[in-house]
């Protein structure tokens, strides 16, 4: 009965967002304002947008598991791997939002980037599956994104244009408009970065984020 309720309550709501949600959700978001460490960012960071923090030859490899409102219903969980060769970073990742018995988003994104010194430009492709319980079956969709990267000096800057290709779930739907993400870092000399994020997309009001790292042990930074 309780599923049920989840189901008419909730499902409108969630079709109505899940086209804005072609995005790996990584676990040290929620701690920095959603905000991205540029200069060290996760697996999940790079499936999202282009950035050159990740080191000549290494791998980085992420997973996360969250609960919200201690509901089974509303789990999230997300597994993405990149890897740097020379001048190419490439990135996998997959997750997903609720149950499939109930209600559940599958993203499935990959990217590449190119970095050419101080600048990288990078793609993305992504496909995303609702599952819907109680016979309603499934809806599928697909999208492209697009993003460039700078730095100069201590400071990061990377512009990301996701859901360029304008997708929607049902033929007859009305297409989501493109997602903008702009996200900066200052990098301190004292073991300190500044992170923003600015989110905007047409109709709707635009987010801001700020976080701020602080290195307490020692060590070399990247």
């Amino acid at each position: 009965m309780i599923s049920r309720w989840v189901t008419i309550v909730i499902l409108p709501l969630v079709l109505a967002a899940c086209v804005s949600a072609f995005e790996m959700r990584d676990a040290r978001a929620g701690g920095l304002g959603r905000t991205v460490l540029l200069s060290r960012p996760t697996a999940a960071n790079l499936v999202n947008g282009p950035s050159d923090g990740l080191a000549l030859g290494t791998w980085e490899v992420e997973a996360g598991y969250h609960r919200r409102f201690e509901m089974a219903d509303l789990d999230y969980l997300f597994v993405a791997g990149a890897y740097r060769r020379r001048s190419v970073t490439m990135a996998l990742g997959a997750s997903q939002f609720g149950k499939t018995d109930l209600y559940a988003e599958q993203l499935l994104k990959g990217s590449i980037a190119y970095h050419h010194r101080r600048v990288t430009i990078g793609g993305s492709l992504s496909a995303m599956q609702l599952q819907i319980g109680n016979g309603y079956g499934g809806l599928r969709a697909a999208t492209v994104g697009l993003g460039g990267a700078l730095t100069s000096h201590g400071l990061k800057v990377v512009l990301a244009a996701d859901n360029l290709a304008k997708a929607r779930f049902v033929n007859n739907g009305t297409p989501a408009e493109p997602i903008f993400t702009l996200l900066t870092e200052y990098v301190g000399h004292r073991a300190f970065s500044l992170t923003g994020r600015i989110r905007w997309e047409d109709l709707q009001k635009p987010q801001f984020g700020l976080g701020q790292m602080i290195q307490l042990s020692g060590g070399r930074r990247d």
